[in-house]
C-alpha cells in the first residue's frame, strides 16, 4: 500500500510539471510559441510573458542636485507622486514614492526613482511614456515670476521690469528653481512688480512698454512693443 501511495504521489508530481503557475497576477502578452512547436527547458525564447499591472511601478529620474532634498523629505513620510500623460495634460493616477536608486548615473547626472500606483482601472500601461510630478515640499511666501520673464546675460540672470511710468528697467535677479512655467525668485523682485514676458530683445533702458493683459491676481505681465 505504501508503494502504491508513493507511485500516486510520484505521478501527481510528474503531472504538476505540465502546469505552469504564474508567480504574480498580471496581464499576459502574445504567446511566443504555437501549438505543436517543440519546446525545451533550455530554450531562450519564453512561451509568453506576464507583467504586473496592479499595482504598477513607474520609473523616472531626478537631477542629482535634488537627491538630498528628496531623500530628506522622504524620511518624514511617503512623498506623493502624480502621474500624467506624456504631454502633462491629463492626470492619470496618484501614488507614492517607493524607492530611490543607490547611485547617480554619471553619464546623465540623474538618479532613478520608482513610484508605485494603484491601477485597477488600467489607466497606466506597461512601457507607457508618462510625466511624473513628485511633491517634495511646499514653498511659502515666495515671489513667483513667469519663466519666460527670466533672461540670461553675461552677468547672470535678469528680468525687465515696468516702472510706474510704463518704462522698461533691467533688474538683476536670483532664481532658486523653475518648474511648470514659473520661477522662484529669491532676490531682485517683489510682489506686485510688473515683468516683461515678450519682446525683450526690443527693449532698452527707459524704453516705453505697452501692457497688453494682466496675469492672475497678484501678478502683472507686459509685452514690449
Amino acid at each position: 500500500m505504501q508503494a502504491d501511495q508513493a507511485a500516486i504521489e510520484n505521478a501527481q508530481t510528474q503531472l504538476g510539471y505540465a502546469k505552469i503557475s504564474a508567480p504574480v497576477s498580471g496581464r499576459i502578452g502574445f504567446r511566443q510559441v504555437d501549438l505543436g512547436n517543440i519546446v525545451r527547458a533550455t530554450d531562450a525564447q519564453p512561451l509568453l510573458t506576464i507583467v504586473q499591472v496592479d499595482p504598477i511601478n513607474v520609473l523616472f529620474t531626478a537631477p542629482e542636485d535634488r537627491v538630498y532634498e528628496v531623500r530628506q523629505a522622504s524620511l518624514k513620510g511617503p512623498l506623493k507622486a502624480d502621474v500624467y500623460t506624456s504631454n502633462g495634460a491629463t492626470l492619470l493616477q496618484s501614488g507614492a514614492l517607493s524607492v530611490i536608486n543607490n547611485q547617480v548615473d554619471a553619464a546623465t547626472g540623474t538618479v532613478q526613482i520608482k513610484a508605485e500606483f494603484e491601477n485597477a482601472q488600467m489607466k497606466l500601461w506597461p512601457g507607457q511614456s508618462v510625466t511624473v510630478v513628485l511633491h517634495v515640499r511646499d514653498l511659502d511666501n515666495v515671489v513667483l515670476a513667469p519663466s519666460v520673464a527670466v533672461q540670461q546675460g553675461q552677468d547672470g540672470l535678469y528680468a525687465w521690469l515696468v516702472d510706474s511710468r510704463n518704462r522698461a528697467e533691467i533688474r538683476k535677479i536670483d532664481v532658486s528653481m523653475q518648474a511648470n512655467g514659473k520661477a522662484v525668485v529669491t532676490s531682485g523682485l517683489a510682489a506686485g512688480d510688473k515683468v516683461v514676458v515678450g519682446g525683450q530683445y526690443r527693449l532698452f533702458d527707459k524704453a516705453p512698454v505697452v501692457i497688453q493683459e494682466s496675469a492672475p491676481a497678484g501678478q502683472k505681465e507686459a509685452n514690449a512693443r
